[in-house]
């Protein structure tokens, strides 16, 4: 973990769900993927003695493996919809 400079900068933590260009050597022009990044900031917490993530952007809470199926979910929720754009780049 990284705490800044100092040391006296909170922790941040975050997911980021983002693509791939559709082909070798190609790219966006100015970042306008027709998929959107998702970005979830998070900030840990302990409720009645459990350690749980709060996802900042949508307000969800739940626990560490919780947390890995809903970023999963994102991850394959992405990767369906590139999928559907770009159907030979995967």
């Amino acid at each position: 973990m990284f705490l800044g400079p100092g040391w006296t900068t909170p922790p941040k933590f975050g997911v980021y769900v983002d693509r791939r260009p559709p082909g070798p050597g190609a790219m966006y022009v100015n970042d306008k993927s027709p998929v959107p990044s998702k970005r979830w900031d998070l900030e840990p917490q302990v409720e009645h003695g459990e350690f749980r993530w709060t996802i900042r952007e949508t307000g969800w809470t739940g626990t560490t493996k919780d947390l890995a199926d809903e970023i999963a979910k994102a991850v394959v929720t992405h990767y369906d919809q590139y999928k559907a754009i770009f159907p030979r780049a995967v």
